[in-house]
């Protein structure tokens, strides 16, 4: 009995590596890379207003999106948290923390989730 429930998770492991949809960014720094790229107002516009607003100095804020923020969010999804730090409207820092919950879920699918709509 334990072996053929071994068998039937190991063939149900294959299959959702095997058809698990391409991510469009495979590490963190892939998306802080382009995020640092980005203004400001652009980030706001393709993300959103983000979960906090922080100002840290005369010309430097912190802003912060998290995974929580998403519509339709799956229970077996984990966790995305981006940290944006601007000098004035220029990001001059971008940290990007992810943890996935669910074996059959892609490292970085939810980050990739909240990030979709950035270009």
């Amino acid at each position: 009995m334990f072996r053929h429930t071994a068998l039937i998770l190991t063939s149900l492991s294959i299959t959702a590596c095997a058809t698990a949809p391409d991510l469009r960014f495979k590490t963190t720094e892939e998306i802080s890379d382009l995020l640092i790229e980005k203004d400001k107002a652009t980030i706001e516009m393709q993300l959103g207003q983000p979960r906090t607003i922080a100002q840290e100095g005369p010309h430097t804020w912190v802003w912060t999106y998290h995974s929580d923020m998403m519509p339709n969010k799956s229970p077996n999804q984990g966790k995305c948290e981006l940290v944006i730090t601007f000098d004035d409207d220029k990001p001059i820092k971008a940290v990007v923390n992810s943890t996935e919950y669910s074996p059959f879920v892609q490292e970085l699918q939810t980050c990739n989730d909240l990030v979709q709509q950035l270009q």
